[in-house]
């Protein structure tokens, strides 16, 4: 069965801020994916919404909506309708965050349908041809060392294969990718998310990226689509300095793929100082400098508003 002939998965993005606090990153990923053409996003809070310039900036978005999450009620209702045992309490008990935050994303979209973003993200361009199969995700480029280590050899063509829609305009070189969870879509029920939780639980002491590199691998669903890095253009804790640090203003559009519809970072403790200073006018007094800014100013517009006031 080709994508074509898969469930188109829902225009709706999904957003979870388990913190207390919205800061203006966070604001602002939940602004672009709204500028992007999502036919909803949905900012799901753990706690009571928070009072503020971020939540009121987010609130006077057109199409963004926001839901208190119940962790354990998502979490028990998935557990019921899959069979899954354990699922709920492996959330609970396990000390690593990353096991945590699959587990908690892949039920919600499970559960609702649509597409997962984090909210070190920052969707540039709308979701089209991505939403045709059963479920997405986006991948990183794998480093040398990781590739001989980790990587199959089978993993590689898997990939490869779905990117012939790009091989037509650039041709590509072959490389290794590896799935990030934080950038997925699907529609809800698929079965492979089915597998994947139910992976999760099976395998709990090896690392989540891990175990969904084993499911993709032994894959045969066509509509299970993993696309580029230069489609979903994530970068690493490390890579993800470039995006704060001040660039010439004619070198910015060459430093984010032309095909890219997400920006993803991996927020680490380097990260986090930049992130910290991210204000409307911070965005606005380096949009011509700053490689982040220069992406919050382009595709999540409404922060103008803010800053002309």
């Amino acid at each position: 069965m080709s994508a074509s002939h898969h469930p188109l998965i829902p225009s709706v993005a999904h957003f979870i801020f388990p913190e207390r606090k919205i800061v203006w990153p966070r604001a602002f990923a939940v602004a672009s994916a709204a500028q992007a053409g999502m036919e909803q996003v949905i900012v799901h809070h753990a706690g009571e919404l928070p009072a503020g310039p971020q939540t009121d900036f987010l609130q006077s978005l057109e199409r963004v909506a926001f839901r208190r999450l119940d962790k354990t009620t998502l979490l028990r209702g998935v557990e019921e309708k899959t069979g899954i045992h354990g699922l709920s309490q492996l959330y609970t008990l396990s000390p690593d965050q990353e096991t945590r935050n699959c587990i908690l994303s892949a039920a919600l979209i499970h559960a609702h349908g649509g597409i997962f973003l984090t909210p070190e993200t920052l969707m540039i361009a709308p979701f089209l041809h991505e939403r045709t199969g059963s479920v997405f995700f986006g991948s990183r480029r794998v480093s040398i060392t990781e590739r001989s280590l980790t990587l199959s050899r089978a993993f590689r063509p898997a990939f490869m294969k779905h990117t012939r829609s790009d091989a037509k305009k650039t041709p590509r070189r072959s490389s290794a990718f590896a799935p990030v969870y934080p950038v997925f879509g699907a529609v809800a029920g698929a079965p492979f998310l089915t597998q994947w939780l139910r992976a999760l639980v099976a395998d709990h002491n090896l690392q989540a990226e891990t175990v969904l590199r084993g499911l993709l691998e032994k894959n045969t669903d066509t509509g299970v689509i993993v696309y580029p890095p230069d489609t979903m253009y994530s970068l690493s804790s490390r890579s993800a300095l470039r995006l704060f640090r001040r660039s010439a203003s004619k070198r910015l559009p060459s430093l984010v793929p032309k095909g890219a519809r997400v920006v993803h970072w991996k927020a680490s403790p380097a990260t986090k100082p930049h992130e910290t200073r991210i204000s409307p006018d911070h965005v606005m007094n380096h949009a011509y400098c700053q490689p982040y800014s220069a992406l919050v100013w382009n595709h999540a517009s409404a922060v103008k508003k803010i800053v002309y006031l």
